[in-house]
């Protein structure tokens, strides 16, 4: 079947369109459907005779060359697109793409797939906006942080964003007791509460109310019985905080962790500090997410130190992770950091799939194949990954040569609340959500070393001590 296939694709990508010798300036592409193929088709479907290059964005594989392709091939590979005399030259990578960013005179969309896309820039295309005004516009970071160029040049055979049904094979364990004893303890009713709270504060870094939820985010820690740091930094004149709360290890206080995600939020313009900005998906989702975790780990303490960080001044350039991840170079603790785990925009989804995408870089690798395979184990998750990962709170550590991966909804780009005043709680998905904590902490329990005899088995984090039942030891 295999062969038939090959068969079918070659004969439909070989260039006979062209004479012998000659140059073809164009290329006809096809995208084809990769949803599920698996890795060793997909490994074939590249380097089929004919295939000039190609490009990998999660269930989708842009394959260009001479001729078109077929409808189908062999009623197996669904052509879901086809684009005739594409210039190379031409091609552009957009980087954090959302629908908003489309539908610019002079480019044409080849291929998209979670926060990136392959575009054509036409003569004439107007390169300054939706673009740069959406992402590029940006105050100057703390130290070497990337926040993500909007245009970066095209290169041939990339993955964009691999599904992990399409990864090369690794073996799963089966679920451990004892890790689901501790996810069983994720509260999503709760996560939507403090998600609801959190998006009822203006928290625009310049605005008003952010002091406010960040005091409230202090209190959610201290309540749940955690030591609490709100160190400060400025973004661009104004003085903000992190809230960093401590769970210092029991067994080996010098290893650390942390689950971090930003409080902040904005609307579409990056200086308008007046709109009301609920930013409930962006970024109530993932912050609370930080809170809903620590009050887990509260109950099932860890051999190793885990740090629970909400931070500031994110939208602005990722003020608050560079300035804390800066505090870790500088006192000496960079070596300590086992892994940063982000949450940022976590529990959306414009359809029944929990999808999820999972960025790291290089140094990050082992931690994303632990997080990707956890995923697998105890979760329902659709997982796609990309190795060029931007735009949020675990690139400042990466930078600085910390391991560090975030999750995101990989329905993020077709938002329509994206940075507006409507991204309010309504639209918060607690389904999704808990999937997503369950991911981390599964890792948490399982490499944190989270002792499973339970200190309260109830009433703890709602604050009647009636409810508190007795010490479990």
């Amino acid at each position: 079947m295999r062969r038939l296939i090959l068969t079918c694709l070659l004969v439909a990508l070989t260039s006979a369109a062209a004479a012998p010798g000659a140059e073809r300036p164009f290329f006809t592409c096809a995208v084809v459907n990769i949803d599920g193929v698996g890795f060793e088709r997909l490994a074939d479907l590249k380097r089929i005779d004919g295939v000039a290059w190609w490009t990998e964005a999660g269930t989708e594989l842009l394959l260009c060359g001479g001729v078109e392709l077929p409808a189908t091939v062999s009623g197996v590979a669904e052509v879901r697109l086809r684009h005739d005399d594409v210039e190379e030259d031409r091609l552009r990578l957009l980087r954090r793409a959302h629908d908003k960013d489309f539908g610019v005179p002079g480019v044409r969309v080849l291929l998209r797939a979670g926060r990136s896309a392959v575009v054509e820039v036409g003569d004439g295309a107007d390169l300054s906006a939706p673009w740069h005004a959406m992402h590029a516009a940006v105050e100057g970071s703390p130290g070497p942080t990337s926040v993500g160029a909007a245009l970066l040049p095209f290169e041939r055979n990339r993955v964009l964003l691999r599904q992990a049904a399409n990864q090369e094979s690794r073996a799963l364990g089966s679920p451990d007791p004892s890790v689901q004893q501790v996810l069983a303890a994720i509260d999503g009713p709760r996560w939507l509460t403090t998600g609801t709270t959190l998006a009822g504060f203006h928290r625009h870094t310049h605005g008003s109310g952010i002091a406010a939820a960040r005091d409230w985010l202090v209190g959610q820690f201290e309540d749940v019985g955690l030591t609490v740091e709100t160190p400060s930094f400025q973004v661009s004149g104004t003085t903000v905080q992190n809230v960093i709360a401590t769970l210092p290890g029991t067994v080996r206080p010098d290893d650390w962790w942390i689950v971090g995600g930003h409080y902040d939020a904005r609307t579409s313009f990056i200086t308008d500090s007046a709109t009301t900005a609920p930013g409930a998906e962006d970024n109530a989702s993932g912050c609370s997410g930080v809170v809903e975790l620590a009050r887990v780990f509260s109950q099932y303490p860890t051999e190793e130190t885990v740090f629970f960080a909400c931070y500031a001044g994110e939208e602005q350039g990722l003020h608050g992770s560079a300035s804390h991840a800066l505090s870790l170079v500088n006192g000496g603790h960079a070596s300590k950091i086992q892994g940063m785990l982000n949450m940022d925009m976590i529990s959306w989804s414009n359809d029944a799939q929990m999808d999820i995408i999972l960025g790291y870089r290089p140094v990050s690798l082992g931690l994303a194949q632990q997080v990707e395979d956890l995923a697998g184990i105890y979760t329902g998750l659709t997982v796609f990954t990309t190795s060029a990962t931007c735009c949020s709170d675990h690139v400042p550590y990466i930078d600085r040569n910390m391991p560090a991966v975030a999750i995101y909804s990989n329905d993020w780009g077709a938002y329509p609340h994206y940075h507006e005043a409507t991204d309010t709680a309504d639209n918060l998905n607690p389904t999704q959500a808990v999937e997503v904590m369950k991911v981390y902490s599964a890792l948490l329990a399982i490499e944190a070393g989270a002792s499973t005899t339970v200190i309260f088995d109830d009433g703890f984090e709602s604050g009647d001590v009636t409810r508190w039942s007795s010490s479990q030891g």
